[in-house]
């Protein structure tokens, strides 16, 4: 029963600790910036892309990160620095030019107001479901559930 208790427990705060990380309330502003000149369709369409390649991406890093990154001969603090700053410049670029850089020209509009089947994937893939949903943070913690389910025999280290 206490393992039962331990695991609960621990799965709990990994998934608080994803969800946290993830912001989903916070990354609303990004999302609606990018996406304002698509129609509904169009928004659920990107919507779901995102949530694809982040589950893909974290649980590719969740089960081959470690191999990853020791190629690479990098540890993930690493990442996490490189991965934070560059979220702050793309911030700041953002802020200084008051525009999203992402963000569809003209030229690449539908006349009906919608945004072309090339946009909506470069916008579900960049800059939404990396790095702001599957950044370093959602990587690390991709990390450390896994760790934890290792501990509980739920997966193979």
């Amino acid at each position: 029963m206490a393992f039962l208790i331990g695991f609960l427990q621990d799965l709990a705060q990994s998934l608080i600790a994803l969800f946290v990380i993830l912001n989903p309330i916070g990354n609303i502003p990004f999302y609606q910036g990018l996406t304002a000149n698509a129609t509904a369709d169009q928004r659920k369409t990107v919507a779901r892309k995102a949530v694809i390649v982040v589950v893909i991406v974290l649980l590719v890093f969740a089960y081959l990160g470690d191999a990853i990154l020791g190629a690479l001969q990098i540890t993930l603090n690493y990442v996490m620095i490189a991965g934070g700053l560059f979220i702050v410049v793309f911030a700041v670029k953002d802020a200084a030019t008051g525009s999203m850089s992402n963000e569809p020209t003209a030229g690449t509009r539908k006349r009906s107001g919608g945004l072309l089947g090339a946009d909506l994937d470069r916008i579900a893939v960049f800059p939404i479901a990396i790095p702001l949903l599957a950044g370093p943070g959602a990587i690390g913690i991709s990390f450390l559930i896994r760790g934890a389910l290792a501990i509980f025999g739920l997966v193979s280290v």
